[in-house]
């Protein structure tokens, strides 16, 4: 078996453990222990990764072709890059941190379990994969359990939630579909065979005609995901309304397979296309960042707040994708990263919070530095690392791409909120009676936080 595939293999059997595990001891037990095999995977990985491309200069390492439909030259390709190792051990750092911050989930445990690992296992084979077709199909297999996760334990409106993000993300499949198919088509202009490979295809001289129609279609059907302006409605909603290891996931990793594909699947195999198309989606991109940021001002729910941070910041992602030179693309994936890192810490410090009281609204939680200073200690981290003071990850990857490309102030917007709400959340006053009262930091919410924390810098 080879190092890759074991992405893939392990979760799918941590899933088939939990079908045969009783009562909530044995469900966390098990998926603990996976998500501990994952994440030391992912560590070998990363140093494997980083013996073997000092003498291998290949672009992908670590590859496996198997065909899987011969007559449509479809094949389990799998291989990986720097940028795509850096995304799995981010993954498998988030997938524990759920599992830790699930601990005590009382509702369909073993289920709520399945479906984390599921949507894991949809998120590693994207990833690793270097086919289209495959690609695609663990696309799907990482966006479907969003909707049972936010449905069945949800909170709020969260049929409504759930049934909105499907849709939008169902309509995006589709258009994505369409353009994984024109590209597949026209992957033989220069007389080979259809194929589609990524590293064949890119070889390619696709017509620019094909690319201007083609292109556009990928470019949407991946950045919905990523949260691209105005498809971004579904992701507010979607993380107000989720569990906390399912916002986590949602914002931590599962929105970065838009920037991932727009950058390894649109603009990598449709460059032309790109250039013709890059001034309307920077237009786009630009609305996002300054409306997220605004967006998430006004907002007094915990979760909205971040959510709409999260529609500034991979705005701006996206927004550097599209600036096509290396210097962008440099800051876009450094960015991602330590996106990834601190907004899965900040949904879980705001799980805390829900689970210590009643009034989640961002005023009714007031004074919170007295009562918790774990809270305190991880928010402001948190807080301090989107808002992009120097020293923190996020400052590095904002001026690698933006601070000559926007007007001044521009890369602030994404952060500017965050001062506001460690002044009105983490010191103002409790505006709510009883609003003010917090357990202490205990049981998994440590775990989640120590390891999370020491990435922002």
């Amino acid at each position: 078996m080879d190092i890759l595939s074991l992405f893939v293999l392990v979760p799918v059997l941590v899933v088939v453990a939990l079908v045969f595990t009783k009562g909530l001891p044995q469900a966390r037990l098990v998926s603990m222990v996976g998500g501990l095999v994952q994440l030391g995977m992912a560590i070998n990985l990363l140093f494997a990764y980083l013996r073997e491309s000092a003498v291998n200069s290949s672009i992908f390492l670590f590859t496996r072709d198997i065909v899987w439909f011969r007559h449509f030259n479809i094949h389990y390709s799998i291989g990986v890059d720097g940028i795509s190792v850096a995304l799995i051990l981010l993954t498998a750092l988030v997938v524990l941190a759920g599992v830790f911050i699930s601990w005590k989930i009382d509702d369909l445990p073993k289920e709520f379990f399945i479906s984390l690992l599921v949507l894991a296992t949809g998120v590693y084979g994207f990833f690793i994969s270097t086919d289209l077709f495959t690609m695609f199909l663990f696309y799907e297999v990482a966006v479907i359990p969003m909707y049972l996760l936010i449905g069945i334990w949800g909170s709020g409106p969260k049929e409504y939630s759930a049934m909105k993000l499907t849709l939008m993300l169902m309509g995006a499949s589709a258009l994505l579909l369409v353009g994984i198919l024109g590209i597949y088509f026209h992957s033989n202009a220069d007389g080979g065979a259809l194929t589609f490979k990524l590293l064949e295809i890119a070889q390619v001289n696709i017509p620019l005609e094909a690319q201007k129609l083609f292109f556009p279609l990928t470019f949407i059907g991946f950045a919905v995901l990523g949260a691209l302006f105005p498809f971004h409605t579904w992701s507010p909603d979607g993380h107000a309304s989720a569990p906390t290891a399912v916002s986590m996931l949602h914002a931590g990793v599962l929105m970065k397979l838009g920037g991932y594909g727009v950058f390894r699947v649109a603009m990598f195999l449709l460059p032309a296309g790109a250039l013709e198309w890059s001034w309307f989606f920077i237009i786009l991109s630009a609305m996002g960042v300054v409306y997220g940021a605004f967006a998430a001002i006004k907002q007094t729910d915990l979760k909205y707040i971040n959510a709409y941070s999260s529609v500034s910041h991979l705005g701006m992602v996206l927004f550097a994708l599209l600036m096509l030179n290396k210097t962008a693309w440099n800051g876009a994936i450094l960015q991602s990263l330590s996106h990834g890192f601190m907004t899965a810490l900040f949904f879980a410090l705001i799980g805390m919070i829900y689970s210590r009281t009643p009034y989640p609204g961002h005023y009714q939680t007031g004074r919170a530095a007295e009562g918790d200073p774990l809270y305190f200690g991880g928010v402001c981290n948190c807080r301090s690392g989107l808002a992009g003071p120097a020293g923190l990850q996020r400052l590095c990857g904002r001026d690698e791409h933006l601070c000559r490309r926007l007007p001044a102030g521009g890369p602030v917007l994404p952060g500017s909120h965050h001062p506001f709400g460690i002044g009105h959340c983490d010191y103002g006053g409790v505006h709510s009676a009883g609003g003010g009262h917090y357990a202490d930091g205990a049981g998994q919410e440590p775990r989640v936080c120590q390891p999370a924390a020491g990435h922002l810098v």
